[in-house]
């Protein structure tokens, strides 16, 4: 510490602190006196920081530092003015911003670093950690048990439970036998199924019931399985007790569990096939020679793509990446891979073809390209030609267009379909007007995706017209009634201010739990440890939730329940970055 005391090393200190104080009011703005909390902040932080830096630490926090930053500035420009100018002189303010505000999150992204050192090197085991997990079935039980009773207030609050979103249309498709590909095939057949168990005439509440039942005991498996492997990973009680409490408090998870969505199965499903590709990665020779975990894995990779179309393009993503880390086991994994595609294809189209599903318009997968296209136009019609302006109104309606709201595509894509043909017309005139309408593009592709990683985004946005959690009944036909019946009524009035957004934003600091933002930057943190430490093997692990969180950005809106796997996921990285043999950068069997 005799360093930090130094003429030169306290200079260092007063220009960083200074500099960061000036970005941080630059962007922020602020009174007098909050600039000087800042710079007293900056100090102690570059006090701490400073004496703890090396030039490891520092090659690898400072990208990690200015990533952050940008997703504040350009956060902040959007969540204010949904515009950002991209004129030279603006970027080259834009530049300076993000460039002392990295300054000013340099230090925490170095202490961060630190931290993780001191964690890592002085491993400690107790007793417990050790009955835990020689007793990980035991674990897993009653963890099982604890997780499904904490959603039974929600439930009771609910009852029978939540059926918004996309439930209802996936009801009336099943009920007229006119089912698409639009929405997971699975899903809509196991909801129609459930819901039909107890019917009476027209009432489907006991279905409905079943269905909520189903779910929480699918989603509290799931939870109790990532506590167990985690247990018996020896993981330090100091992260496995935080992430059992992470999922047995957090009230968004009871939302959740009775809420008929497709995203709340796929959750679990990519949550159970997270800790299986980490139980690959880490041990591949003993996973690799035993065929029922290879059986496990394909059936819930399956079960995931079955669920969620962008599940195949996440395998098809990661396993190609995967093979670039696996040296004497390739083949095994390459013909596990192509197994898991093969299921998650051969089922989808053999669903459809049981079914008769009609194939769902390109347009949702185009939905970002869309947004950009509508926003270009309504900003600048000018800058299409006429050839070009009759060409997008032969795809996309011009009143569609004009009713472009930067939160939400619905708006705009609401009622459109687009064959292949179709898709390929649209794709091109993208292209051809990416050069002229880039600004445009970038702005509404920083507003589409906002919530998914700038955590001081206030949530719910009302520009997304969705609350932050769907909590009513939608109308379903005649055939097919819901009928609601509050049967805790004080969990009622504590879930519905969550619901609402407007109970969470009263917890500091634990607000940021609930926002999408926040497990995006949890994981370029660990993204950062890894190449820190050299821990090819974490890195590899988090490659899956980096390609997930990739195609979060490629989503229509920026709703919870489309990052909802990514939350689940962040608490059980957390304890892998912890778990003993980090040093190294794979196992010693070649991966």
């Amino acid at each position: 510490m005799a360093a930090i005391h130094t003429p030169f090393s306290w200079l260092v200190i007063t220009l960083f602190a200074l500099f960061g104080t000036a970005a941080l009011g630059a962007v922020f703005g602020g009174t007098p006196l909050i600039l000087l909390l800042f710079f007293a902040v900056l100090a102690v932080l570059w006090l701490l920081a400073l004496v703890r830096l090396t030039p490891r630490r520092l090659c690898c926090a400072a990208p990690l530092a200015l990533l952050l930053a940008a997703f504040l500035v350009l956060g902040l420009y959007i969540d204010r003015w949904d515009n950002i100018v991209w004129t030279l002189s603006n970027l080259l303010l834009l530049s300076a911003q993000i460039l002392g505000v990295g300054t000013a999150l340099l230090s925490l992204s170095v202490l961060w670093l630190w931290v993780w050192d001191c964690i890592l090197d002085s491993p400690k085991q107790t007793g417990l950690s050790l009955w835990l997990a020689q007793h990980s079935v035991i674990v897993f039980f009653v963890c099982w048990v604890l997780f499904f009773l904490s959603f039974v207030p929600a439930l009771l609050a609910y009852w029978p439970g939540i059926f918004a979103y996309d439930f209802t249309t996936q009801i009336n498709q099943a009920a007229s036998g006119q089912i698409t590909t639009h929405h997971p095939i699975l899903h809509t057949l196991l909801s129609f199924f459930l819901l039909n168990i107890g019917k009476a005439g027209s009432d489907c509440t006991v279905g409905a019931l079943c269905y909520s039942l189903v779910q929480m005991a699918c989603l509290s498996g799931s939870f109790a399985y990532a506590i167990a492997f985690l247990a018996k990973k020896k993981v330090p009680l100091s992260f496995l007790v935080p992430a059992a409490l992470f999922f047995l408090l957090l009230p968004i998870h009871g939302l959740f569990a009775i809420n008929a969505t497709k995203d709340i199965l796929f959750s679990a499903a990519f949550l159970v096939l997270f800790i299986l590709t980490a139980d690959l990665v880490l041990q591949p020779e003993r996973f690799l020679s035993n065929p029922w975990r290879c059986f496990l894995y394909i059936l819930v990779a399956a079960v995931a793509c079955l669920l969620r179309n962008t599940g195949v393009y996440m395998l098809l993503a990661f396993f190609p990446c995967l093979l670039l880390l696996l040296r004497s086991r390739r083949m095994q994994a390459l013909l596990l891979g192509a197994l898991c595609i093969f299921a998650a294809l051969g089922s989808s189209w053999g669903l459809k073809q049981a079914t008769h599903a009609q194939s769902g318009s390109a347009v949702e997968a185009l939905a970002l390209p869309i947004q950009q296209i509508a926003r270009s136009y309504k900003e600048h019609p000018e800058r299409f030609t006429p050839q070009e302006q009759q060409e997008l109104f032969s795809l996309i309606p011009e009143e569609n267009l004009m009713q472009y709201t930067s939160r939400l595509a619905d708006s705009v894509k609401g009622g459109v379909h687009f064959g292949k043909r179709d898709a390929i017309h649209f794709v091109s005139l993208w292209g051809r007007k990416l050069p002229v309408c880039f600004g445009s593009y970038l702005n509404a592709f920083l507003s589409s995706t906002e919530g998914f990683w700038y955590p001081a985004m206030d949530y719910p946005d009302a520009r997304t017209y969705h609350s932050y959690i769907e909590t009513g009944i939608k109308d379903i036909n005649p055939d097919y009634l819901i009928f609601r019946q509050c049967r805790f009524l004080s969990a009622y009035t504590y879930y519905n201010a969550v619901a609402s957004g407007e109970g969470m934003e009263e917890w500091p600091v634990l607000s940021l739990l609930f926002h999408p933002g926040t497990y995006a930057w949890i994981l370029f943190g660990l993204l950062a440890l890894a190449a820190y430490r050299k821990n090819q093997a974490l890195g590899a692990i988090l490659l899956l939730l980096l390609i997930s969180w990739g195609l979060l950005l490629l989503s229509p809106i920026a709703l919870l329940r489309y990052a909802y796997p990514l939350m689940l996921a962040i608490p059980v990285a957390l304890g892998l970055a912890c778990l003993e043999g980090r040093r190294s950068s794979l196992p010693a069997d070649g991966v």
